[in-house]
């Protein structure tokens, strides 16, 4: 299911490096955007280990332009996911984006209610 998850965030995150590369007029735009989204799927990188020094290079070089087009694409993309990212998650592991969010443990037993009344607790920490 984890899997699953990052397969499908992998995927956005892919259409939507190629959108930008497209719209700047970007040349391999299909290459660029695979290679990008596979770094992002590394451990620890993602697409600023990309991004980020790519703009610098361009603003280094005179192209504020395109060094301002890059930086608002991880900044679009950073967005995207922190937004996404839980819900896909959740999904996926059968909670709620919440939970995900602020890492609840298994110590904080769940409460479900139906209607404003609680039909059900669940303690999930056994001794």
């Amino acid at each position: 299911k984890w899997f699953r998850a990052q397969a499908i965030l992998l995927g956005v995150t892919f259409c939507e490096l190629l959108a930008g590369f497209l719209l700047m007029g970007q040349r391999y735009a299909l290459l660029l955007a695979a290679v990008t989204a596979l770094v992002d799927a590394l451990p620890v990188f993602g697409t600023g280990t990309v991004l980020l020094p790519w703009a610098a290079a361009c603003l280094l070089a005179g192209q504020a332009p395109r060094a301002v087009a890059l930086a608002a694409l991880y900044a679009v993309i950073s967005a995207v996911r922190s937004l996404l990212e839980p819900k896909v998650m959740a999904a996926q592991a059968g909670t709620i984006p919440y939970e995900l969010t602020c890492a609840v443990s298994k110590r904080v037993p769940r409460v479900y209610l139906q209607n404003g009344q609680v039909t059900e607790r669940e303690l999930l920490l056994r001794f």
